[in-house]
């Protein structure tokens, strides 16, 4: 009570339990006089009560989801944020919030998950008790190499340009070898490698093949940190039939014996 009169009742960090009628009653030897007031709690602020993890490693392609649980009254309203930008929820982004009386979960949820997808996730819970944001979840994207189209056996004609192509996936995007016979193929042998990385088209140009020099067992290896993945095909190299053993421009014999000509 202060020296004119004033009587002060605070309440710090006022809670739900708090709220009710409060009766402020004042006495002296003449009588006494009380006054009533209600106080109603508007809200309370969101209280975090298990945070997100720290770290997530999701598959590219796969779905991801991270959560947190919060409590407050009202029912915080949860918006998640990937760096500085706020998630909007769409057909491959979707988020939930706690629907029955218990349940404090909110999760992010996103389908066929790509490297882009990459970053730091928080969420800023609020209501009109206050606001506040989660810890970061950093998420990194990953994926053993695969193979979407695989390499085919492939016929070609002595001195022609053999072509192998296949489709690739993985992150980080795999490095690709082509190998003949178990040995690597490299422009040193001639052979023309390509690869788009964006789309995973990966191609092996041999030109000029040679029966004896190129047919056998072609080898397409992917590698990244992930994993190791292979597919083989055949090289069949068709020739035209070659003479190697000229014929006597001559042969002499006797009539009634044997003749016996070698090629």
């Amino acid at each position: 009570e202060t020296d004119d009169g004033t009587s002060t009742l605070s309440i710090r960090h006022a809670e739900l339990t708090d709220k009710g009628v409060y009766t402020a009653k004042a006495t002296n030897a003449v009588g006494e006089v009380e006054a009533k007031t209600t106080l109603n709690i508007a809200g309370v602020k969101p209280i975090l009560t298990t945070d997100l993890d720290a770290t997530l490693q999701a598959t590219k392609g796969e779905s991801m989801t991270i959560k947190l649980s919060a409590t407050g009254t009202p029912k915080p309203e949860v918006v998640w944020t990937r760096g500085n930008d706020d998630l909007v929820p769409n057909d491959r982004i979707q988020v939930t919030a706690p629907t029955t009386e218990g349940d404090d979960t909110y999760t992010l949820t996103i389908l066929n998950v790509q490297p882009e997808d990459q970053g730091d996730y928080s969420a800023k819970i609020t209501n009109v008790g206050g606001s506040f944001k989660s810890k970061k979840c950093k998420v990194a994207v990953t994926k053993s190499p695969a193979f979407a189209a695989k390499p085919t056996t492939q016929e070609v004609k002595q001195g022609e340009t053999a072509v192998f192509q296949t489709k690739i996936d993985g992150y980080p995007v795999p490095k690709v070898t082509w190998l003949l016979n178990g040995k690597p193929l490299t422009p040193k042998e001639g052979a023309q490698v390509e690869l788009n990385a964006a789309t995973g088209d990966a191609k092996l140009s041999i030109p000029k093949v040679d029966l004896q020099q190129h047919s056998g067992i072609v080898t397409c290896r992917l590698e990244n940190p992930h994993g190791t993945q292979e597919e083989t095909a055949r090289l069949d190299i068709l020739a035209a039939p070659l003479i190697t053993t000229q014929l006597p421009k001559q042969e002499e014999t006797v009539s009634g014996k044997d003749v016996t000509l070698r090629v």
